[in-house]
């Protein structure tokens, strides 16, 4: 396993900007939901509109930064940073607004590196409620129902055993133990177990195509090197949270280990390029190409892939078929939006659970225990629904996160077909944004 996991899903379904310009190098990332959570984050944050990187500034555009997320994410976190290293310190109450942090600091402008000594103090929970959770919530997601994992919890860790077939999949099974009210912890001892066997060869030419798809790694002078399955990228990206995400693309197929440590970051690295306008069009059978591959690596969509039909016109995919679950569906949304040359995605798929529906009452009990699971629950006001198939969410809650992991849930409950979010934020924050959350 990677030794970091605090990349699974650094991707951002929006790029424009925010309508207000006292906060103009914020984006939309409180309109995504977690797990897994999926939060998403923008690859590069200005420090200060001078684009001065010095610990002062630094410090001062992460503070702002975890201030963006208030009430999710406490006030009372300490913020240090001494030659572009930050040190984030103190307690939060779960798992997600532990990792979240960290994720936001690696994507301010200038940031070299996390050290990450937040420490979690849940609600005492018992450990055998714990592990019944997450195993539920395993079963419930019908991306890891067939998932062959074992989940053990002592003092609130929890520790994953058993095998996966990617990286991709181990990280979406920690995910969801993180996203269990009461874990302080999860100790992911998962073994990859690879379905077949490929060439060190294979596995390079796999890594580059890969980031040179990816909107947030391409163009950038990444090098891979692989030996005997063990991956080394050299180079340079312009933000830590892209070092993040190119160590996430190596984990191809075949992939045994992943070694970033020569992958430099320099803030005006994409400034460099830019000012090149090194960015080629695309042609419309290759964004088609790569949006298969990324469908098929994906464990949120690739049981689906080959009933997902790809038209691309002028850089625009137009997604058809049908799908088990809404989470797929949206999830083949976000792949799209993360190939370069997209411009938009035109998501048509269908979400047809299958012939043995549950019927509602039995639908909404679960989405109930989910949302019951979740650590962002505090002071929410959820009353949830399901007519039909379609979820509703309806009352108030004190933030967009809350309300983004609230739709999230119902998305992953089993023959939910829709969602319509009708919760309200109680205070709403002094900023607007754009983006369609996934």
């Amino acid at each position: 396993m990677t030794s970091s996991h605090i990349t699974d899903e650094l991707v951002c379904e929006s790029r424009r900007p925010l309508r207000r310009a006292a906060i103009s190098s914020k984006t939309a990332i409180l309109l995504i939901a977690a797990i897994t959570t999926t939060w998403h984050l923008t690859p590069l944050r200005a420090a200060t509109a001078k684009m001065e990187f010095n610990d002062s500034a630094i410090k001062s555009a992460v503070k702002s930064e975890l201030h963006f997320e208030m009430p999710v994410f406490p006030n009372f976190l300490d913020v240090s940073v001494s030659q572009g290293i930050v040190t984030l310190s103190g307690s939060v109450d779960n798992m997600l607004a532990k990792r979240r942090p960290v994720k936001i600091a690696a994507s301010v402008r200038g940031v070299l590196g996390v050290i990450d000594l937040i420490t979690v103090k849940p609600e005492p929970r018992a450990d055998e409620n714990i592990r019944k959770d997450i195993q539920t919530a395993l079963l419930d997601y019908p991306a890891t129902e067939s998932y062959m994992v074992s989940v053990s919890v002592n003092d609130g860790v929890a520790r994953l055993t058993g095998t996966v077939t990617s990286e991709a999949e181990s990280r979406l099974v920690q995910e969801i133990a993180e996203g269990v009210r009461g874990v302080k912890d999860v100790r992911n001892n998962l073994i990859l177990q690879y379905l077949e066997r490929r060439s060190d060869q294979e596995i390079a030419a796999d890594i580059q195509a890969v980031l040179h798809w990816d909107i947030w790694g391409n163009d950038y002078p990444i090098r891979v090197w692989v030996k005997n399955g063990n991956v080394t990228l050299t180079g340079t990206v312009g933000s830590l949270a892209e070092k993040y995400r190119a160590n996430w693309d190596a984990w191809v197929n075949g992939a045994l280990r992943v070694d970033d440590g020569e992958l430099k970051v320099e803030p005006t690295a994409r400034d460099h390029l830019q000012r090149a306008n090194q960015h080629p069009i695309r042609s419309d059978g290759e964004i088609k190409g790569a949006l298969q591959r990324s469908l098929g690596s994906d464990p949120r969509v690739s049981r689906y892939a080959d009933e997902i039909n790809i038209t691309v016109e002028d850089g625009v995919p137009l997604l058809q078929g049908e799908v088990g679950d809404l989470k797929a569906k949206s999830a083949a949304g976000a792949d799209a939006r993360n190939i370069v040359g997209v411009p938009a995605v035109d998501n048509e798929l269908s979400v047809q659970p299958g012939e043995s529906l549950s019927d509602d009452a039995d639908t909404q009990k679960r989405m109930d225990a989910s949302l019951h699971r979740d650590p962002l629950r505090t002071n929410a006001r959820i009353e949830a629904a399901v007519i039909d198939h379609v979820a509703y969410l309806n009352g108030s809650v004190d933030s967009s996160a809350q309300t983004m992991q609230a739709q999230d849930i119902a998305s992953r409950t089993k023959d939910v077909v829709e969602v319509r979010n009708h919760l309200q934020i109680e205070t709403e924050p002094d900023y607007f944004f754009y983006g369609q959350p996934i």
